[in-house]
Parts: structure tokens; sequence; C-alpha cells
């Protein structure tokens, strides 16, 4: 099973980027156009690498997933 992706950022470094990019992304809708709770965000930043076919790529791109506890990031391919 290949290595996922992951965030090189520490913690509050993170959720401080995270404070200040919400909004301003794409949002992820399901087909039906609900929000899934999910945005696409450019962090202008490296935050971490991606997997691409065993390879990893440095990325400033990150879907944070926004949850009633908490919001966590992968880092994604540039879009």
């Amino acid at each position: 099973m290949p290595i996922p992706s992951y965030t090189e950022l520490d913690n509050n470094e993170l959720n401080s980027f995270i404070q200040q990019k919400t909004g301003s992304g794409r949002l992820i809708a399901s087909d039906t156009g609900e929000w899934r709770n999910k945005e696409v965000i450019d962090f202008g930043k490296d935050i971490g690498k991606v997997n691409i076919n065993g390879k990893f790529i440095t990325t400033k791109w990150g879907i944070v997933h926004y949850s009633k506890t908490g919001t966590h990031v992968i880092p994604k391919k540039e879009d």
C-alpha cells in the first residue's frame, strides 16, 4: 500500500493558515449540490507532499475537511 500524502507544518502553523484561508477556496459539493464539509484551498505556501504514482511532490494546495470536532488537511495536487 502506498504511503499517503502528508503535511509538513506543525499543527499551530497549519491551524493558523486554515483560519486565514477558510472561505477563500472552492467548496466541494455532492452530486445534489449539498456542501460536503470540504474546501480546496491554495495556501500560498508549501504545506506538505502529495504522493503521485509513488513520487512525492511538494504542494501548497490542500483539501480542508471541516467537522464538529475540528479540521484536518490533506495535501493535494495543484488544480
